[in-house]
């Protein structure tokens, strides 16, 4: 009982210890609210450089000539039919331009050397065994603990 009244005498030596002993929380909480506030910062500078950035990158591409000088298209003029020829049917000339179609997009869209190309590096390659390969990082792992013993 008596550290009761002593406490409710001495108020302003309580008062002082009690803001001594959350001093060091508020510091601690400040020094966090700081940090955080920090990095937002450094984040919204970041930001505003990319879009800095790609602002200029946005301007240098407006910049370029698109209208620049473009080789010539050749023009294909049409075969004119003589009087003596009988004019082919619509669907003879249809089919006639879509197997002419179909062979410039074979010849264009087919790469052999591509095909080739991944062949070879496919032929080389084979199955992987997922036991194998458990066992190799299994050993891996033995190893890496063995060196840094």
């Amino acid at each position: 009982m008596e550290l009761f009244t002593t406490m409710l005498n001495e108020q302003p030596l309580i008062i002082a210890s009690l803001a001594m002993s959350v001093l060091p929380l508020l510091l601690v909480i400040l020094i966090l609210f700081t940090r955080a506030i920090r990095a937002l910062i450094l984040l919204m500078r970041a930001r505003r450089a990319q879009r800095a950035k790609a602002d200029e990158v946005d301007d240098l591409l407006l910049e370029v000539d698109t209208t620049a000088e473009e080789p010539p298209v050749p023009v294909i003029s049409p075969i004119s039919s003589s009087p003596n020829l009988p004019e082919p049917d619509e669907d003879e000339q249809e089919d006639v331009l879509s197997s002419a179609m179909q062979e410039l997009l074979t010849s264009v869209f087919d790469d052999e050397e591509r095909h080739k190309r991944s062949e070879a590096i496919l032929s080389d390659l084979r199955h992987i065994a997922m036991s194998d390969l458990a066992a190799a990082c299994a050993n891996v792992a033995h190893q890496l603990k063995a060196r840094s013993a």
